[in-house]
């Protein structure tokens, strides 16, 4: 029988036909697969490198923008260094402690409150406080071109009349005793902000210590010395001469102040405070202490305005008759300003102040370093009169770089005497700055400023004098 079954040869065959007709077809469709595919991973390499160089591009952009807005926050933070370090404000540059767009940020100013208002605090070891050590050191070069009873400083109201300048002659000083040291506590308790500082110079006689702050703060209450109430040390022009401006609210003084929340843009503060009358021809007496409301608010987001009213009780006895007292009321009010011109540059500036009332003489600069300006008693009748007076200044800041800046200002003081006062009494003086100041760096204050002051008898007679003073001040 023949066998139904392909021979063995067949198969063989068969094999060798599959081998060479069909599997060489198979493997050239496998060629074209894989090289569609190399090629679709090649497109998509070369897209991904494109969207990587576009990213990369991208983040360079980005990187610059962030070098420039990072240049830019430097800038504005070296500027706000400059004005913070310049801590203390006082009688010659509570100003520089403000910048023109952010407000207040003085280590002295009692209205500052919160533990990170200012850098450089250090957590107290097992308390909830933290504390800060500041204070500069400055030394100054005075030089008077005229004749002017204080070496040190520019009192226009000491300025001798013309023809009277015996025994006073042009001097020059060279003084550090305007240098401070202050500690800062603060501290968030469970019943709201706490707060200590404490701050003295070295301007007692001697170029010993003299305590210039000592105040204790809790949530809305203050307790100790420092500026007064009636004080504005938001609007103060920077000034190196330590006396400071003629026209200027100028005085620290223990007090107890109170500063109640009446709304998201007023700050109201009432305190009362040390009276302490400065009279001619007597004593003070200190009775009655004097009360002083003041109301801040910012208008249009460029004002700082500020107002404010003192209320007095002035007793004293006169020198010819001490077993008897006179008294009188007085009063005064104040108005102060800061606007912020960024149409002249970033931190330009325009501040100005008004003080006008009876028996305030103590509470306007000039006069309370002259003193007996509250009041006077009438030699004929023996009453005590309080003096009226009035005192204003205004200012420009202006910064010419970086750490460069310049301020110009003008202060005017004015007395209405009484006709039974002395013809040589003090009436009026006039006060004109303008200084240059360089901080290279915000912990280094350099400059020079030209003074020019004119004092002015109830008679009308005048004396003036020039005087330029250079100061460093390296700060901490």
């Amino acid at each position: 029988m023949k066998n139904q079954y392909p021979s063995r040869t067949a198969l063989t065959g068969l094999a060798l036909f599959i081998l060479i007709n069909v599997m060489p077809g198979r493997a050239s469709a496998d060629d074209v697969t894989t090289s569609a595919t190399v090629q679709s991973l090649q497109r998509s390499i070369v897209q991904h490198q494109e969207l990587l160089a576009t990213q990369a591009k991208q983040l360079e952009q980005q990187q610059q923008q962030i070098r420039e807005q990072s240049e830019q926050l430097q800038t504005m933070e070296n500027q706000l260094k400059q004005l913070v370090a310049a801590s203390g404000g006082s009688e010659e540059a509570v100003s520089q402690q403000t910048v023109a767009t952010t407000g207040s940020v003085n280590p002295d100013d009692p209205t500052e409150m919160k533990p990170d208002t200012l850098p450089g605090y250090l957590e107290m070891p097992g308390t909830d406080l933290s504390m800060k050590i500041g204070g500069y050191v400055k030394m100054s070069i005075v030089q008077s071109f005229d004749p002017v009873a204080s070496p040190d400083r520019f009192i226009v109201g000491s300025i001798p009349i013309t023809g009277n300048e015996a025994g006073i002659e042009s001097q020059a000083s060279l003084s550090p005793r305007q240098s401070r040291l202050n500690l800062d506590v603060r501290g968030n308790s469970a019943l709201g902000p706490l707060r200590a500082f404490i701050e003295g110079d070295f301007a007692a006689s001697g170029d010993t210590f003299r305590l210039r702050h000592a105040y204790g703060q809790f949530r809305k209450v203050l307790a100790g010395k420092t500026w007064s109430t009636f004080v504005d040390s938001q609007a103060v022009p920077e000034d190196i001469d330590f006396e400071g401006l003629n026209g200027r609210v100028n005085v620290r003084q223990a007090q107890l102040r109170f500063f109640p929340s009446i709304g998201k843009h007023l700050e109201l503060a009432v305190a009362i405070e040390d009276p302490n009358p400065d009279v001619t021809g007597g004593a003070g007496l200190t009775k009655v202490p004097d009360v002083v409301v003041s109301l801040r608010r910012p208008v249009l987001n460029r004002w700082h305005v500020r107002s404010s009213l003192l209320l007095r009780k002035i007793s004293a006895r006169p020198d010819d008759n001490p077993s008897v007292t006179g008294s009188a009321d007085g009063w005064g009010l104040s108005a102060s300003g800061r606007l912020n011109v960024p149409q002249l540059g970033d931190a330009d500036n325009l501040l100005f102040q008004l003080n006008y009332g009876d028996g305030i003489g103590r509470y306007i600069n000039d006069l309370g370093s002259v003193g007996g300006q509250d009041a006077v008693f009438d030699p004929v009748t023996g009453k005590l009169e309080t003096l009226t007076a009035f005192g204003a200044y205004a200012s420009f800041q202006h910064w010419w770089s970086e750490k460069l800046r310049s301020t110009f200002v003008v202060g005017f003081t004015e007395v209405d005497n009484f006709d039974f006062q002395p013809d040589d009494a003090y009436h009026q003086t006039r006060r004109v700055t303008a200084n240059l100041l360089f901080s290279p760096i915000p912990e280094v204050d350099i400059g020079a400023e030209l003074l020019w002051g004119k004092r002015t008898n109830k008679d009308g007679n005048t004396g003036d004098a020039v005087q330029m003073q250079i100061a460093a001040r390296y700060i901490f």
